[in-house]
């Protein structure tokens, strides 16, 4: 689960901030033909041999991010030492590492003997406490669930202040203010949303909306015409929207 985390969620939502859906699309796949073909074997010795070296390049970055965002949840410099130190010695560098942290952090004990194809494997033991058990899942998920919030809510967290500072400057290029009908309130109480989109309320929503549309920069016009809806924005994207919200014709609405 902890490393699932990472490999299926964490590294995910990483690369969609960098690059979109290019660089997710990239990391799956290379996620998913070293699992189908990483082997060392006569069979796969070549042929996975690109895909497996991929995996380790792109997640080698995604890995220390997701061990970052376990070990806060928890005792912060053991998760962290036991991260360097074990997942050093594990057969997967990123896997070691993100595992080492999340175990720790949960205070149970990965690795040991166990049963791979018939035949029996020593693993190095990762993270710190009692064997795990089934009874671990829940929390396994809920350490994930975390992280991946945290993530988020840095994501959205980025989004929300751009719109507000261009919110506020448009208030004040404008000299408007609530009696002119433009806006409903306060500009703060303007923007609201969930941590994978914000909601702008401007009485001149349909004339913006067209001239983002044709600066290439696609935002939804709720039905009511009465407000904009700015999807989650990638590092690479917020540049090119608040470029796009300055060069804003605002004197011809």
């Amino acid at each position: 689960m902890l490393e699932n985390g990472h490999d299926a969620v964490i590294a995910t939502v990483v690369w969609f901030a960098i690059g979109g859906a290019p660089l997710v699309i990239l990391h799956r796949l290379s996620n998913t033909l070293d699992a189908m073909w990483g082997y060392k074997n006569s069979r796969f010795i070549y042929f996975g041999w690109f895909a497996a070296r991929m995996d380790d390049f792109l997640g080698w970055p995604t890995a220390k991010i997701t061990s970052l965002l376990y070990v806060c949840q928890g005792p912060l410099l053991i998760a962290l030492d036991n991260a360097k130190i074990q997942g050093r010695q594990y057969k997967s560098l990123n896997g070691g590492w993100v595992m080492a942290a999340g175990a720790t952090v949960l205070g149970i004990r990965l690795g040991g003997s166990a049963s791979y194809h018939g035949k029996t494997i020593q693993s190095v033991t990762l993270g710190k406490g009692a064997q795990v058990s089934s009874k671990d899942i829940e929390p396994s998920l809920t350490l994930v669930s975390n992280a991946l919030l945290s993530k988020l809510l840095y994501l959205s967290n980025q989004l929300e202040e751009l719109l507000r500072q261009w919110f506020n400057n448009v208030v004040t290029d404008m000299k408007i203010n609530t009696e002119s009908g433009v806006v409903n309130d306060t500009p703060i109480d303007n923007i609201s949303g969930t941590s994978l989109f914000k909601t702008v309320r401007l009485t001149h929503a349909k004339d913006i909306f067209e001239q983002l549309c044709q600066l290439g920069i696609y935002v939804r016009l709720c039905d009511e015409q009465n407000a904009l809806r700015f999807g989650l924005a990638t590092d690479k994207e917020l540049p090119q929207l608040k470029s796009a919200l300055a060069k804003l014709n605002l004197s011809s609405i």
